[in-house]
């Protein structure tokens, strides 16, 4: 049991020195409930929650992990093997690859040591998946990998003996990609075009009627201010979305928590 304790701890050390973020949103999935406990925690309350973490897990739940706010590290999720090989020969190789079950991989690529506005992060995140066969479902600024050193609690990620596979951390040496300003134009590139289309969506759309102060119904012309441009309205829907702060592909996701009660929970703050 101490041989488990250790190897768990360095691999959370390994990835959190990997991933190089000043704080981390660590969320606890309980499938039963289907609901998530997050809490923000910097690296040395990550580390110092590894006993709870681990009591947790083996009681069912998912063990994940992500930066907190937008930082320029990006998540790809459901890589084969072949394709993690691309991404190293092609200037994008991981900060931080985690093995979430036996032949499936996680990648964590840096792409700026500063943050970035999360709707580029966004795009930048949806190349790479579409690019690597990655889920793009997955490819947003904000969404969660697993934490190495923990088991993977997914019903259908079980093994042949009935176990749950250990998430197992693959490589962890950080850095910046060699190629990340390229993937960053390229994702800036993503972002005009879908804001073009969407701008040339909102002029064809026909005007809907609108009172003015009297009641009295009036249309405005295309562009006009009231219309879904002007207010403001995002103009590349889909790229900053966040897929709910929960690990699911679906777009809504477990319910969200910030309750544990019962559990044993350390607390929210580093």
């Amino acid at each position: 049991m101490a041989g488990d304790v250790d190897r768990t701890g360095a691999a959370v050390r390994a990835q959190l020195a990997g991933m190089g973020c000043a704080l981390y949103e660590v969320g606890l999935l309980d499938r039963a409930r289907d609901a998530m406990l997050d809490r923000v925690w910097d690296a040395a309350r990550v580390e110092a929650s590894i006993a709870w973490l681990k009591r947790q897990n083996a009681g069912g739940d998912d063990i994940y992990i992500r930066p907190r706010g937008s930082v320029g590290l990006l998540f790809v999720d459901d890589l084969a093997a072949a394709a993690v090989a691309r991404l190293r020969a092609e200037g994008l190789a991981p900060a931080v690859l985690v093995e979430s079950s036996p032949g499936n991989f996680q990648a964590w690529v840096r792409v700026a040591v500063a943050p970035i506005a999360p709707i580029l992060a966004s795009a930048a995140a949806r190349e790479l998946a579409v690019r690597y066969g990655g889920d793009p479902q997955s490819a947003a600024w904000r969404h969660y990998g697993r934490l190495a050193g923990f088991t993977n609690r997914k019903p259908s990620r079980r093994q042949p003996n009935g176990l749950p596979p250990y998430a197992l951390l693959r490589h962890a040496g950080g850095g910046l990609a060699a190629r990340a300003a390229d993937l960053l134009r390229v994702a800036e590139e993503r972002v005009k075009e879908a804001e073009e289309r969407a701008a040339a969506r909102a002029f064809l759309r026909p005007p809907g009627p609108r009172r003015d102060r009297a009641g009295a119904g009036v249309s405005l012309p295309h562009g006009a201010p009231g219309d879904a441009v002007s207010r403001g309205q995002s103009l590349a829907p889909g790229l900053g979305r966040v897929q709910g702060a929960c690990p699911r592909t679906s777009q809504r996701g477990p319910r969200c928590t910030g309750a544990g009660v019962g559990r044993g929970d350390p607390g929210d703050q580093p």
